[in-house]
């Protein structure tokens, strides 16, 4: 006897309802899956890329520049110091997490503009001065966003750039800028700072269009495609013989640099620039600034755009190492400084010209100024070095040091 049960319509019916449910359980988890996977860009062109200073001559620079560095992984690492660090990029080519270009409506958003000191060169993510001052925030009872929005190797031109583009995108409450020593004295005012910000195209997808569609459309566009996972870390100083190392020309160690630091810095495990630092950054701290390189128009400028915006402005200032205490002179002699001059930085005041500029041009502008000079002094005095021997950036006990410099600033200015 046949059971003739499951062809009756109602049967069938089920059948087709399981079979439907089915695809589209797998169309949304594929969705899902391609989403989490191969994310977009709110808007096309916003990325740290463009506020770094790069080769213009570089065969692949139109291409890098319309990829930007997305997902990305950088390593960067000083042998000699001990530290090795992977700065993971998000979105749009900062260190951290992804954020949305809406500001949060239940916290308030701060935004950290600056350069390798700003984006925590020598520091795991969750002890840079973003992590750290979010943490601090946090514990106070304030509850704030803090986004990294620092990017190695910017200078006054290229911060200045950044905040006209960041500050229109991202609304922020506070924008904070970190200035490292090696930031002054500023180069020439570039006209082009005045220019309005430029028209970032935005998404135009409905929200429900599939990732896998808008993804085979990019790809007939010559559009670049993002994933989220799979890269693998890329060493931001190169070693010899590529072009952007400054030793791949070089036979050997000049006579006043240590053979092993030389090493190193050829094989793209210790920063290469830091013997051209330790030639001029001695000069650049003892800068006479009435004969110019002022950063008042820079400052007035930044000034000026988080007026519009509505967003309180805060600058700080990090020093230079040798200048914090004498434990620093060892390591930049071994990096060619003139020892007179590298044992002389922490107690010569001509070498504090720096400090005394920038708390003159934030008074004439009415800016609020913060000087870490000072608390990282006091700190390392205490027996607890702030900053690595050889790299010169702070320690994660420096940029803690930092933190509470800036969130005590922040507090004063909330009052």
């Amino acid at each position: 006897m046949i059971d003739s049960t499951n062809t009756t319509p109602h049967n069938r019916g089920r059948r087709r309802a399981f079979a439907a449910s089915l695809v589209i359980s797998l169309l949304i988890a594929q969705e899902i899956v391609f989403r989490a996977a191969f994310p977009l860009p709110d808007v096309e062109g916003f990325n740290r890329i463009r506020y770094q200073m790069l080769a213009g001559a570089h065969p692949n620079l139109a291409q890098a520049l319309r990829r930007g560095l997305v997902y990305d992984k950088l390593l960067i690492e000083s042998t000699p110091d001990g530290f090795r660090e992977i700065h993971r990029l998000n979105l749009y080519g900062f260190r951290g997490d992804d954020f949305a270009l809406a500001a949060p409506a239940d916290r308030e958003r701060i935004l950290l503009i600056g350069d390798s000191v700003t984006e925590g060169q020598g520091a795991a993510e969750s002890f840079t001065i973003a992590a750290g001052l979010a943490r601090l925030q946090a514990a106070s009872g304030e509850v704030t966003e803090v986004l990294n929005l620092g990017v190695i190797a910017a200078a006054l031109p290229h911060l200045t750039a950044l905040t006209r583009d960041a500050i229109s995108l991202l609304d922020p409450q506070v924008l904070v800028l970190i200035l490292y020593a090696n930031d002054l004295p500023a180069p020439v005012y570039p006209p082009q700072l005045e220019l309005p910000a430029p028209t970032f195209p935005r998404r135009r997808v409905a929200g429900l269009f599939p990732r896998a569609l808008e993804l085979l459309a990019r790809v007939a566009q010559n559009k670049p495609i993002y994933r989220r996972w799979g890269h693998s870390p890329m060493r931001f100083f190169a070693a010899v013989p590529d072009p952007s190392n400054p030793w791949s020309a070089s036979t050997g160690p000049p006579i006043e640099v240590e053979p092993a630091l030389y090493q190193a810095m050829t094989a793209g495990t210790l920063n290469p620039w830091l013997v051209e630092q330790a030639r001029a950054i001695p000069d650049m701290l003892a800068h006479d600034f009435s004969t110019g390189g002022s950063p008042v128009r820079f400052l007035a400028r930044i000034a000026s755009l988080c007026r519009g915006t509505g967003a309180r402005l805060l600058v700080v200032y990090v020093p230079f190492a040798g200048v914090v205490h004498p434990r620093y002179a060892s390591s930049l002699i071994k990096l060619g400084m003139p020892p007179p001059v590298a044992e002389a930085l922490h107690q010569d005041p001509r070498y504090r010209g720096q400090n005394r500029i920038l708390a003159e041009v934030c008074a004439s502008l009415g800016l609020t100024f913060a000087d870490t000079t000072d608390d990282l002094v006091r700190a390392d005095e205490q027996g607890v070095p702030q900053y690595w021997a050889f790299d010169t950036h702070p320690r994660p006990a420096g940029y803690a040091t930092i933190v509470r410099r800036i969130q005590r600033a922040l507090q004063d200015r909330g009052r």
